[in-house]
């Protein structure tokens, strides 16, 4: 059994054969992740688990005429009052029979979202709640 080398009240584990990804030419795991970012609090911020993120945010379909309003809901559970925020998103989930599954993505994005409520901004002249991601950046990671 691997043994567990750092546990958090949030439910964040690094294992023993997670700290071998953190030799030079190895890509960070969702443990890892996690725990740097448990390690990042800030009393003005609101810290989350990017595992829950991640599930959350595949939930979403921008085909789905509701997709901002589902947006806005997860924000107002998970996130709070804070509507500048960051997710990190795997973006090669393919089904609940991957989770769990060594290998079962690549490809991680660190999106930096901003929920506008009923402010209109330079680039839309709409008014109500809105969901705008301001940048996507890739971030190289991989599981073992």
């Amino acid at each position: 059994m691997d043994p567990v080398i750092y546990a958090s009240e949030g439910d964040s584990f690094v294992y023993k054969s997670d700290l071998k990804l953190l030799e030079p030419g190895n890509w960070l795991n969702d443990n890892l992740l996690t725990f740097y970012l448990t390690c990042l609090p800030s009393p003005s911020h609101t810290l989350l688990d990017s595992a829950v993120l991640s599930f959350l945010i595949n939930q979403l379909h921008e085909d789905d005429e509701d997709f901002v309003e589902e947006c806005i809901q997860m924000k107002d559970t998970f996130i709070g009052n804070n509507s500048n925020f960051l997710l990190v998103v795997n973006s090669s989930y393919v089904g609940r029979e991957c989770f769990g599954k060594v290998g079962g993505g690549v490809h991680w994005s660190l999106l930096h979202v901003i929920i506008n409520n009923g402010v209109k901004d330079d680039e839309s002249s709409s008014k109500g709640k809105q969901l705008i991601v301001t940048s996507s950046f890739r971030i190289p990671m991989m599981i073992n």
